[in-house]
This record gives C-alpha cells, sequence and structure tokens, in this order.
C-alpha cells in the first residue's frame, strides 16, 4: 500500500504581537479578514517584508459589486491606515480609492509619450 502526501502551500505571517505564523493557503475567512485590515502582515519565514507578487497591482481596485472586505484590501494595499480603512463605509472608500493608483516613472526614466523609439528633440530620419 502506497501513502501520498498532500503538499499545502503555507505562507508567513506577523501577528500584531510580532509573532510570526506559518499558515496554510488559502488563509481561514477570520485570517483572510485579519490580513485585509492588517492586523496580519505577509513575511518572509526570517519576518523580512514579503516580496511577492502583489495581486492588487495586476488586477487594480476591486469592482464595485465586490464586498467591503475587498475595498478595505485595496485601500490598505494602496496607503490607507488599516483601522481608518476598517471604520469608512463602502462608498467613501469607493470615492476615495476607486481609481487606480497611476504609475509613476522612476527618477530618469522617460515616458514614450509620442510612440516613437526617438530621444527627445529627435525627428525619424534624423539619423541621429
Amino acid at each position: 500500500m502506497t501513502s501520498q502526501t498532500t503538499s499545502t502551500e503555507t505562507a508567513w505571517f506577523r501577528g500584531s504581537g510580532g509573532a510570526l505564523w506559518r499558515m496554510a493557503l488559502p488563509l481561514p475567512e477570520d485570517m483572510a479578514a485579519a490580513l485585509a485590515v492588517g492586523q496580519l502582515v505577509r513575511v518572509n519565514h526570517d519576518g523580512t517584508p514579503y516580496t511577492g507578487p502583489d495581486t492588487f497591482a495586476a488586477t487594480g481596485p476591486p469592482s464595485v459589486k465586490d464586498s467591503k472586505r475587498d475595498w478595505v484590501a485595496w485601500a490598505v494595499s494602496s496607503g490607507a491606515d488599516p483601522e481608518n480603512a476598517a471604520a469608512a463605509t463602502k462608498h467613501d472608500l469607493i470615492e476615495r480609492y476607486g481609481k487606480a493608483t497611476p504609475t509613476v516613472p522612476a527618477a530618469g526614466d522617460q515616458e514614450d509619450v509620442d510612440g516613437t523609439d526617438n530621444e527627445p528633440g529627435e525627428r525619424d530620419g534624423d539619423g541621429g
């Protein structure tokens, strides 16, 4: 008889008291709610800030049909104080955080606004 082992994806979190916890993903509803309002913070196994993919960065703000919890999580990921976000109404969160955060080019980076590969002041055919 062979036994099969199932591998459950886990992640590390820091609680409000500073303790590190390893939890199975997806998080239970109460833990997901704590994460959404900042009572839990995802970290690496050594407690350093988690540097994995940001789910909101790729998808933008939630739909107006999504839950208040989704809007609280979006607001917190956009820089809102977790307690203030949790205390706000869903309507207030949508009004304040309903638009995607604009991407700001890094210092020294030039955005190609004219759709060409030319340097500023260079025209097509200048050759240099």
